[in-house]
């Protein structure tokens, strides 16, 4: 309950002082890589890989997004990816609101033996510019799979921009029991 309130303080800060540091809209063509590192509950192991996303326009208020995440949890090999679709709409000049449907796949492996399973995801997010070459970003989310059950997780992200193009990104996913920081690099192709 704690942490639902600290998601909405921020986001509706965000939403407060966002439009007053507005530039042009937000760019939903994309492709970014980098560092996840997961915390479970205490007295499981923590993991750590490589991550990925892709996001491509499909006009101006559509997207398709698809993730690709490849952790090893001590010695325990975990993968997922996710592909769908999501609808982004400009609530003020430098703040979007950003809703999300995605198919997932998730693998487990040790040595041998292997355990899949898949469902959907639903996520609702606010995208603002809060300096011009700084945008934070948050939300939460909601995963279903068919054989682990249900998850609902808050996040929230940084994007700094070197160029148009080059940005680093980082962001921080807190839910039923685990925790997510990622760093990256994202390359923008959209505008």
């Amino acid at each position: 309950m704690l942490r639902s309130m600290k998601t909405v303080a921020a986001c509706t800060a965000l939403a407060v002082v966002a439009p007053a540091f507005a530039q042009d809209g937000f760019d939903y063509s994309y492709v970014e890589a980098g560092w996840a590192q997961t915390h479970l509950n205490p007295g499981l192991p923590d993991g750590s890989g490589f991550g990925a996303n892709v996001s491509v326009a499909l006009g101006s208020n559509f997207h398709f997004a698809g993730g690709y995440l490849d952790q090893d949890f001590s010695g325990l090999k975990a993968k997922a990816y996710d592909a769908g679709f999501g609808f982004n709409r400009s609530l003020t000049s430098g703040l979007d609101l950003v809703g999300r449907a995605l198919y997932l796949n998730a693998k487990v492996e040790s040595g041998s033996a292997s355990v899949t399973d898949n469902g959907y995801g639903v996520s609702l997010l606010l995208r603002g510019r809060l300096l011009p070459r700084f945008e934070l970003g948050g939300g939460l989310g909601y995963e279903s799979l068919r054989n682990t059950g249900n998850t609902t997780d808050f996040n929230i992200n940084g994007v700094y921009s070197f160029t148009d193009h080059v940005h680093a990104v980082g962001g921080f996913v807190f839910g039923d029991g685990a925790h997510t920081v990622e760093l990256g690099l994202r390359y923008s192709f959209g505008k």
